[in-house]
Protein backbone atom coordinates (compact mmCIF):
# COMPACT_ATOMS: atom_id res chain seq x y z
CA UNK A 1 0.00 0.00 0.00
CA UNK A 2 2.71 2.40 0.83
CA UNK A 3 4.24 1.85 -2.67
CA UNK A 4 0.99 2.93 -4.20
CA UNK A 5 0.62 6.05 -1.84
CA UNK A 6 4.20 7.20 -3.08
CA UNK A 7 5.16 5.59 -6.77
CA UNK A 8 2.75 7.89 -8.99
CA UNK A 9 3.35 5.33 -11.79
CA UNK A 10 2.15 2.18 -9.73
CA UNK A 11 -0.77 4.51 -8.85
CA UNK A 12 -1.53 4.94 -12.69
CA UNK A 13 -0.94 0.64 -12.98
CA UNK A 14 -3.80 0.78 -10.00
CA UNK A 15 -6.40 2.88 -11.91
CA UNK A 16 -5.77 0.55 -14.67
CA UNK A 17 -6.50 -2.33 -12.85
CA UNK A 18 -9.68 -0.92 -11.45
CA UNK A 19 -11.25 0.18 -14.90
CA UNK A 20 -10.03 -3.37 -16.36
CA UNK A 21 -12.55 -4.34 -13.20
CA UNK A 22 -15.16 -2.13 -13.99
CA UNK A 23 -15.05 -3.64 -17.44
CA UNK A 24 -15.13 -6.81 -16.12
CA UNK A 25 -18.41 -6.00 -14.23
CA UNK A 26 -19.98 -4.20 -17.40
CA UNK A 27 -23.50 -5.69 -17.03
CA UNK A 28 -23.07 -4.02 -12.57
CA UNK A 29 -23.08 -0.95 -14.86
CA UNK A 30 -26.23 -0.59 -15.86
CA UNK A 31 -27.80 -0.49 -12.40
CA UNK A 32 -28.56 3.53 -11.57
CA UNK A 33 -27.13 2.69 -8.06
CA UNK A 34 -23.82 1.73 -8.67
CA UNK A 35 -23.06 4.42 -11.40
CA UNK A 36 -23.74 6.75 -9.00
CA UNK A 37 -21.44 5.34 -6.39
CA UNK A 38 -18.42 5.60 -8.95
CA UNK A 39 -19.11 9.22 -10.14
CA UNK A 40 -19.34 9.86 -5.57
CA UNK A 41 -15.90 7.89 -5.87
CA UNK A 42 -14.29 9.07 -8.95
CA UNK A 43 -15.18 13.12 -7.01
CA UNK A 44 -13.84 12.18 -3.86
CA UNK A 45 -10.33 10.68 -5.24
CA UNK A 46 -9.89 13.95 -7.12
CA UNK A 47 -10.50 16.08 -4.02
CA UNK A 48 -8.78 13.97 -1.61
CA UNK A 49 -5.38 13.91 -4.32
CA UNK A 50 -6.07 17.65 -5.55
CA UNK A 51 -2.67 17.97 -2.81
CA UNK A 52 -0.70 16.38 -5.47
CA UNK A 53 -1.98 16.57 -8.99
CA UNK A 54 -2.97 19.93 -8.89
CA UNK A 55 0.62 21.15 -8.34
CA UNK A 56 2.36 18.64 -10.53
CA UNK A 57 -0.42 19.69 -13.30
CA UNK A 58 1.20 23.22 -12.56
CA UNK A 59 4.78 22.86 -12.88
CA UNK A 60 4.09 21.00 -15.70
CA UNK A 61 2.78 23.92 -17.44
CA UNK A 62 4.99 26.52 -15.85
CA UNK A 63 8.57 25.42 -16.52
CA UNK A 64 10.26 22.40 -18.39
CA UNK A 65 11.29 19.80 -16.29
CA UNK A 66 13.06 16.64 -17.04
CA UNK A 67 10.31 14.17 -15.22
CA UNK A 68 7.62 15.03 -18.05
CA UNK A 69 10.48 15.00 -21.30
CA UNK A 70 9.35 11.92 -22.78
CA UNK A 71 11.65 8.92 -22.15
CA UNK A 72 12.86 10.20 -19.45
CA UNK A 73 11.87 7.93 -17.13
CA UNK A 74 12.05 5.15 -19.08
CA UNK A 75 15.44 2.53 -19.26
CA UNK A 76 14.46 0.02 -21.86
CA UNK A 77 17.72 -1.92 -21.32
CA UNK A 78 17.27 -1.69 -17.44
CA UNK A 79 13.41 -3.00 -17.77
CA UNK A 80 15.20 -6.12 -20.11
CA UNK A 81 18.02 -6.85 -17.48
CA UNK A 82 15.71 -7.13 -14.31
CA UNK A 83 12.97 -9.28 -16.10
CA UNK A 84 12.60 -12.49 -14.00
CA UNK A 85 12.72 -16.00 -14.95
CA UNK A 86 10.30 -18.68 -14.19
CA UNK A 87 12.13 -19.85 -11.51
CA UNK A 88 12.89 -16.73 -9.51
CA UNK A 89 9.05 -17.25 -8.55
CA UNK A 90 9.69 -20.37 -6.80
CA UNK A 91 13.45 -20.11 -5.77
CA UNK A 92 15.71 -17.66 -4.45
CA UNK A 93 19.45 -18.51 -4.67
CA UNK A 94 21.65 -16.74 -2.05
CA UNK A 95 23.29 -14.04 -4.46
CA UNK A 96 20.22 -12.00 -5.80
CA UNK A 97 19.94 -10.39 -2.91
CA UNK A 98 15.95 -9.76 -3.79
CA UNK A 99 13.29 -11.92 -3.23
CA UNK A 100 10.69 -12.60 -5.94
CA UNK A 101 8.95 -15.83 -4.62
CA UNK A 102 5.34 -16.05 -4.46
CA UNK A 103 5.69 -18.53 -1.32
CA UNK A 104 5.22 -21.81 -0.71
CA UNK A 105 1.58 -21.32 0.87
CA UNK A 106 0.54 -19.82 -1.56
CA UNK A 107 1.40 -22.23 -4.44
CA UNK A 108 0.33 -24.97 -2.59
CA UNK A 109 -3.11 -22.88 -2.43
CA UNK A 110 -2.78 -22.50 -5.89
CA UNK A 111 -2.38 -25.72 -7.73
CA UNK A 112 -6.07 -26.81 -5.61
CA UNK A 113 -7.78 -23.54 -7.52
CA UNK A 114 -9.24 -25.69 -10.41
CA UNK A 115 -10.64 -27.70 -7.89
CA UNK A 116 -12.20 -24.69 -5.91
CA UNK A 117 -13.67 -23.17 -8.94
CA UNK A 118 -15.71 -26.22 -9.69
CA UNK A 119 -17.11 -25.92 -6.16
CA UNK A 120 -17.71 -22.51 -6.51
CA UNK A 121 -19.38 -23.05 -9.82
CA UNK A 122 -22.01 -25.11 -8.16
CA UNK A 123 -23.00 -22.51 -5.24
CA UNK A 124 -22.15 -19.17 -6.47
CA UNK A 125 -21.20 -18.79 -9.90
CA UNK A 126 -23.20 -15.96 -11.29
CA UNK A 127 -22.89 -13.68 -7.69
CA UNK A 128 -20.52 -10.42 -7.53
CA UNK A 129 -17.86 -12.27 -5.14
CA UNK A 130 -17.53 -15.40 -8.18
CA UNK A 131 -17.08 -12.77 -10.48
CA UNK A 132 -14.30 -11.28 -8.64
CA UNK A 133 -12.83 -14.06 -7.64
CA UNK A 134 -11.86 -14.80 -11.13
CA UNK A 135 -10.99 -11.44 -11.61
CA UNK A 136 -8.25 -11.83 -9.03
CA UNK A 137 -7.12 -14.96 -10.04
CA UNK A 138 -7.29 -13.44 -14.03
CA UNK A 139 -5.21 -10.48 -12.82
CA UNK A 140 -2.82 -12.00 -10.35
CA UNK A 141 -1.75 -14.36 -12.82
CA UNK A 142 -1.54 -11.99 -16.04
CA UNK A 143 0.50 -9.83 -13.54
CA UNK A 144 2.84 -12.61 -12.55
CA UNK A 145 3.41 -13.62 -16.17
CA UNK A 146 4.16 -9.66 -17.12
CA UNK A 147 7.26 -9.81 -14.55
CA UNK A 148 8.56 -12.75 -16.87
CA UNK A 149 11.36 -12.51 -19.73
CA UNK A 150 8.71 -14.33 -21.82
CA UNK A 151 6.85 -11.40 -21.88
CA UNK A 152 7.69 -8.52 -24.29
CA UNK A 153 7.69 -5.54 -21.93
CA UNK A 154 9.70 -3.60 -23.96
CA UNK A 155 7.50 -3.22 -27.21
CA UNK A 156 4.35 -1.69 -24.45
CA UNK A 157 3.39 1.76 -24.61
CA UNK A 158 6.31 4.40 -23.15
CA UNK A 159 4.24 5.39 -20.32
CA UNK A 160 3.78 1.99 -19.55
CA UNK A 161 7.47 1.52 -19.34
CA UNK A 162 8.17 4.34 -17.10
CA UNK A 163 7.26 1.06 -14.28
CA UNK A 164 11.12 1.02 -15.04
CA UNK A 165 10.81 -2.27 -13.61
CA UNK A 166 8.33 -5.50 -14.39
CA UNK A 167 9.11 -6.83 -11.26
CA UNK A 168 7.26 -3.89 -9.02
CA UNK A 169 3.96 -5.44 -10.85
CA UNK A 170 4.27 -8.36 -7.60
CA UNK A 171 2.64 -6.17 -5.52
CA UNK A 172 -0.62 -6.71 -7.90
CA UNK A 173 -0.08 -10.00 -7.96
CA UNK A 174 0.49 -10.56 -4.28
CA UNK A 175 -2.82 -8.73 -3.71
CA UNK A 176 -5.12 -10.08 -5.93
CA UNK A 177 -3.75 -13.60 -5.22
CA UNK A 178 -3.70 -13.11 -1.72
CA UNK A 179 -7.78 -12.95 -1.93
CA UNK A 180 -7.46 -16.55 -4.29
CA UNK A 181 -5.62 -18.58 -1.59
CA UNK A 182 -7.93 -17.03 1.19
CA UNK A 183 -10.78 -18.06 -0.59
CA UNK A 184 -9.45 -21.31 -1.93
CA UNK A 185 -8.65 -22.13 1.94
CA UNK A 186 -11.98 -21.12 2.91
CA UNK A 187 -13.29 -23.76 0.53
CA UNK A 188 -11.52 -26.78 1.21
CA UNK A 189 -11.79 -26.21 4.79
CA UNK A 190 -15.26 -25.99 5.39
CA UNK A 191 -15.28 -25.15 9.20
CA UNK A 192 -11.77 -22.96 9.39
CA UNK A 193 -10.86 -23.45 13.63
CA UNK A 194 -8.57 -21.59 15.46
CA UNK A 195 -5.84 -24.58 15.56
CA UNK A 196 -6.16 -24.14 11.67
CA UNK A 197 -4.99 -20.36 11.57
CA UNK A 198 -2.39 -21.06 14.38
CA UNK A 199 -0.90 -23.69 12.19
CA UNK A 200 -1.01 -21.62 8.74
CA UNK A 201 0.54 -18.87 11.03
CA UNK A 202 3.49 -21.06 11.93
CA UNK A 203 4.19 -22.48 8.81
CA UNK A 204 4.52 -19.10 6.77
CA UNK A 205 6.43 -17.48 9.60
CA UNK A 206 9.02 -20.68 9.25
CA UNK A 207 8.91 -20.12 5.36
CA UNK A 208 9.40 -16.49 5.40
CA UNK A 209 12.04 -16.75 8.26
CA UNK A 210 14.09 -19.03 5.34
CA UNK A 211 14.42 -15.84 3.18
CA UNK A 212 16.35 -13.69 5.75
CA UNK A 213 19.11 -15.99 4.88
CA UNK A 214 18.96 -14.10 1.15
CA UNK A 215 18.59 -10.54 2.47
CA UNK A 216 22.24 -8.61 2.52
CA UNK A 217 21.89 -7.07 5.85
CA UNK A 218 24.92 -4.33 7.37
CA UNK A 219 24.43 -3.39 11.30
CA UNK A 220 26.59 -0.48 11.01
CA UNK A 221 24.71 1.78 8.63
CA UNK A 222 24.55 5.58 9.62
CA UNK A 223 21.47 7.74 7.96
CA UNK A 224 23.14 10.72 9.89
CA UNK A 225 25.55 10.68 7.12
CA UNK A 226 22.91 11.57 4.14
CA UNK A 227 21.74 14.89 6.47
CA UNK A 228 22.70 17.75 5.52
CA UNK A 229 22.20 16.45 1.81
CA UNK A 230 25.09 15.10 -0.01
CA UNK A 231 26.11 17.53 -2.34
CA UNK A 232 26.33 17.44 -6.05
CA UNK A 233 30.32 17.45 -6.98
CA UNK A 234 31.89 15.79 -10.46
CA UNK A 235 32.34 12.79 -8.68
CA UNK A 236 28.47 11.91 -8.42
CA UNK A 237 27.29 9.62 -10.72
CA UNK A 238 23.82 8.43 -12.69
CA UNK A 239 22.11 8.26 -9.76
CA UNK A 240 22.13 10.95 -6.42
CA UNK A 241 21.28 10.10 -2.20
CA UNK A 242 19.01 12.91 -2.87
CA UNK A 243 18.06 13.29 -6.25
CA UNK A 244 17.39 9.89 -7.05
CA UNK A 245 18.62 10.06 -10.82
CA UNK A 246 17.88 13.89 -11.43
CA UNK A 247 14.82 13.37 -12.79
CA UNK A 248 13.02 15.83 -11.35
CA UNK A 249 15.81 18.79 -11.98
CA UNK A 250 14.47 21.96 -14.42
CA UNK A 251 15.80 20.86 -18.03
CA UNK A 252 17.90 23.53 -18.37
CA UNK A 253 19.74 22.62 -14.64
CA UNK A 254 20.24 18.85 -15.48
CA UNK A 255 22.01 19.84 -18.69
CA UNK A 256 24.17 22.23 -17.30
CA UNK A 257 24.89 19.74 -14.04
CA UNK A 258 28.21 21.02 -13.89
CA UNK A 259 27.10 24.00 -12.95
CA UNK A 260 25.47 22.41 -9.86
CA UNK A 261 28.69 21.67 -9.17
CA UNK A 262 30.79 24.03 -9.24
CA UNK A 263 28.47 26.93 -8.23
CA UNK A 264 29.02 28.74 -4.51
CA UNK A 265 25.77 28.86 -2.31
CA UNK A 266 25.52 32.93 -2.66
CA UNK A 267 23.92 35.16 -5.06
CA UNK A 268 25.05 35.64 -8.27
CA UNK A 269 25.14 38.87 -10.23
CA UNK A 270 24.04 37.87 -13.76
CA UNK A 271 23.46 41.45 -15.73
CA UNK A 272 24.24 44.97 -13.87
CA UNK A 273 25.99 45.54 -10.82
CA UNK A 274 25.04 45.19 -7.14
CA UNK A 275 26.62 45.19 -3.96
CA UNK A 276 25.24 42.14 -1.70
CA UNK A 277 26.20 42.11 1.79
CA UNK A 278 25.43 40.04 5.17
CA UNK A 279 24.06 37.48 3.14
CA UNK A 280 22.47 34.95 5.48
CA UNK A 281 20.79 31.44 4.14
CA UNK A 282 19.38 28.51 6.27
CA UNK A 283 17.42 25.65 4.01
CA UNK A 284 14.98 27.79 1.61
CA UNK A 285 15.22 31.04 3.89
CA UNK A 286 17.52 33.66 2.90
CA UNK A 287 18.05 37.16 3.78
CA UNK A 288 20.64 39.56 2.78
CA UNK A 289 21.11 43.40 2.34
CA UNK A 290 21.57 45.21 -1.36
CA UNK A 291 21.95 47.85 -3.27
CA UNK A 292 21.86 48.06 -7.20
CA UNK A 293 24.13 50.71 -9.47
CA UNK A 294 22.56 50.35 -12.37
CA UNK A 295 18.99 50.88 -13.99
CA UNK A 296 18.26 47.21 -14.43
CA UNK A 297 19.96 44.60 -12.48
CA UNK A 298 19.31 40.38 -12.32
CA UNK A 299 20.39 38.64 -9.63
CA UNK A 300 20.01 34.40 -9.41
CA UNK A 301 19.09 33.22 -5.78
CA UNK A 302 21.31 29.79 -4.91
CA UNK A 303 17.87 27.54 -5.48
CA UNK A 304 17.19 25.51 -8.25
CA UNK A 305 13.82 26.57 -10.20
CA UNK A 306 10.60 24.91 -8.36
CA UNK A 307 7.46 27.00 -7.89
CA UNK A 308 6.66 28.45 -5.14
CA UNK A 309 9.79 30.87 -3.92
CA UNK A 310 8.21 34.25 -2.52
CA UNK A 311 10.68 36.92 -3.15
CA UNK A 312 10.56 40.23 -1.75
CA UNK A 313 12.72 43.68 -1.30
CA UNK A 314 12.24 46.05 1.44
CA UNK A 315 13.18 49.38 0.81
CA UNK A 316 12.44 52.51 2.78
CA UNK A 317 9.78 50.59 4.89
CA UNK A 318 7.99 49.99 1.73
CA UNK A 319 7.99 46.11 0.56
CA UNK A 320 7.55 45.07 -2.50
CA UNK A 321 7.38 41.15 -4.22
CA UNK A 322 9.16 40.22 -6.65
CA UNK A 323 8.62 37.89 -9.37
CA UNK A 324 10.39 34.74 -9.92
CA UNK A 325 12.13 33.59 -13.38
CA UNK A 326 14.02 30.81 -14.35
CA UNK A 327 17.33 31.73 -14.99
CA UNK A 328 19.36 29.63 -18.22
CA UNK A 329 21.19 27.70 -15.68
CA UNK A 330 18.24 26.57 -13.94
CA UNK A 331 18.04 28.87 -10.42
CA UNK A 332 15.72 31.16 -9.46
CA UNK A 333 16.20 34.66 -10.75
CA UNK A 334 15.01 38.01 -9.88
CA UNK A 335 15.29 41.53 -11.97
CA UNK A 336 16.08 44.60 -9.89
CA UNK A 337 15.65 48.08 -10.54
CA UNK A 338 17.23 50.99 -8.78
CA UNK A 339 18.09 49.83 -5.29
CA UNK A 340 19.72 51.96 -2.94
CA UNK A 341 19.57 50.44 -0.01
CA UNK A 342 17.02 47.59 0.77
CA UNK A 343 16.75 44.28 2.33
CA UNK A 344 16.12 41.16 0.22
CA UNK A 345 14.40 38.16 1.63
CA UNK A 346 13.48 34.84 0.25
CA UNK A 347 11.45 31.58 1.20
CA UNK A 348 9.73 28.78 0.62
CA UNK A 349 5.73 29.45 1.18
CA UNK A 350 4.51 27.59 -1.88
CA UNK A 351 2.11 28.93 -4.76
CA UNK A 352 -1.40 29.77 -4.26
CA UNK A 353 -2.60 27.05 -5.99
CA UNK A 354 -0.72 24.44 -4.05
CA UNK A 355 -2.54 26.15 -0.94
CA UNK A 356 -5.55 26.44 -2.49
CA UNK A 357 -5.31 21.74 -3.42
CA UNK A 358 -4.25 21.56 -0.33
CA UNK A 359 -7.64 23.30 1.29
CA UNK A 360 -9.24 21.13 -0.99
CA UNK A 361 -8.22 18.21 -0.19
CA UNK A 362 -8.81 18.89 3.56
CA UNK A 363 -12.37 19.52 2.92
CA UNK A 364 -12.53 16.49 0.54
CA UNK A 365 -11.61 14.43 3.84
CA UNK A 366 -14.04 16.38 5.99
CA UNK A 367 -16.74 15.43 3.56
CA UNK A 368 -16.28 12.11 3.46
CA UNK A 369 -15.90 11.29 7.11
CA UNK A 370 -18.88 13.41 7.50
CA UNK A 371 -20.59 11.23 4.54
CA UNK A 372 -19.34 8.15 6.29
CA UNK A 373 -20.84 9.45 9.63
CA UNK A 374 -24.11 10.09 8.37
CA UNK A 375 -24.13 6.91 6.30
CA UNK A 376 -23.33 4.70 9.92
CA UNK A 377 -25.98 6.26 11.84
CA UNK A 378 -28.76 6.28 9.31
CA UNK A 379 -27.97 2.06 9.20
CA UNK A 380 -27.87 2.29 13.03
CA UNK A 381 -31.70 3.90 12.91
CA UNK A 382 -32.67 0.95 10.10
CA UNK A 383 -31.26 -1.40 12.17
CA UNK A 384 -33.34 -0.28 15.83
Amino acid sequence: MGLILTHTIITMYTAILCLAYLIWQSKALKKKEVRRKIIVSVIFIILLTAFFWIPLLEHKLGAKYEVFQPGRMERTEVLIAFKLNFIDLFFTTSKQGMIYEIGLISIILLVLTPIVIKKLKEKCKHTDFYRFYIFSLTAGIACLIMTLKIFPFEHLPAILKMIQFSFRLLEFSSFFLAFVTAVNLAVLIKKVKSKDIAIFLILLILTSSLFIFHLPYKENINEERLWPAVRVTANTGRVHAGCASFEYLPSKAFQNRSYIETREDRIYVLEGNAQITNQNKENTNLVCNISTFSNETQIELPYIYYLGYEVTLEEQGKKETLKPYETENGFVGVTLENVEEGILEVHYTGTSLMKFSAIVSILGVVILVGKYVLELKRKNKVSI
